[in-house]
């Protein structure tokens, strides 16, 4: 199936801003309209692009609303995440991208936003995994990824050459030896493990509570395993219950630091879920 190319922006074409993810500091979209306004695009605020909830850019329906606003309005031709962070895999599945099919538009962002290019591509939709309303920002006018944006939003799309390495060949890729091997001690690890049957419910602990998934989910990977006695996820999983704004400050500033202290690293006899 082709892939379908949105059409390049004119002068005075829309731009949605929105923030499906985190929180945002609003000077960063102030400086991304005024860099969106010298390229000659008007760009559209949308109602709860500066909002703050939590680490969140608004409640989950908050963000839903105003990323399928974008989409569905015809008079919208490309879409502005304003920032990553975490958030994204919250209202995923709650926004139909249909709509982009027929009425095809840039969707911009990286980081969390990755999620929803493999969307689009699912659908077989071109997006812009380019940079967003901080770079928008601060970098100069010049630099490759400026410079790179404005381009492809004006039909300009860039194309590569690639030298193949002299010791590539045609095929088949296979998994097997010790790559399976490997997958196959870990998932018998996690079958056999004493907590497997808290692995879900340890998870929308850690999801309701708006803790990074991959850090999060890193943490429990080593639990599972070997490296982690049951007895610290059961003190992990009472520390995430009581998880609040206060603590959330020295989680971000140290993600990896915070959930060892929850953990614990000291005696491990008589601690029960």
């Amino acid at each position: 199936m082709k892939t379908i190319f949105p059409p390049p922006l004119k002068p005075n074409d829309k731009i949605a801003i929105v923030s499906p993810s985190g929180v945002i500091d609003s000077a960063y979209i102030d400086g991304a309209v005024a860099r969106l306004k010298k390229w000659e695009f008007e760009p559209v605020i949308f109602p709860h692009a500066k909002n703050i909830y939590g680490r969140y850019a608004g409640t989950i329906g908050e963000r839903t609303a105003d990323l399928q606003k974008a989409i569905n309005d015809h008079s919208i031709k490309a879409i502005l995440c304003s920032r990553g962070g975490y958030g994204a895999i919250q209202i995923i599945e709650n926004i139909d991208f249909k709509p982009l099919v027929v009425n095809p538009k840039w969707l911009i962002g990286f980081s969390d936003i990755t999620i929803f290019h493999v969307a689009l591509s699912q659908l077989n939709i071109a997006s812009v995994h380019g940079i967003m309303a901080k770079h928008l920002t601060e970098n100069a006018s010049n630099s490759n990824s400026v410079r790179l944006l404005h381009n492809i939003l004006t039909g300009k799309l860039p194309s590569y050459s690639l030298t193949s390495h002299p010791l590539n060949r045609t095929g088949e890729a296979k998994m097997g030896g010790k790559l399976d091997q490997a997958l196959d001690r870990v998932n018998e690890a996690i079958n056999q493990s004493p907590i497997s049957d808290k692995l879900d419910s340890i998870n929308k602990k850690i999801i309701e509570k708006g803790l990074p998934v991959v850090d999060a989910i890193d943490k429990t990977a080593q639990a599972v395993g070997i490296e982690l006695p049951t007895s610290r996820v059961y003190k992990a999983l009472g520390a995430i219950n009581t998880f609040n704004e206060q603590t959330e400050g020295d989680f971000i500033e140290n993600p990896s630091a915070y959930l060892d202290r929850l953990i614990g690293k000291g005696d491990e006899k008589g601690i029960e879920p």
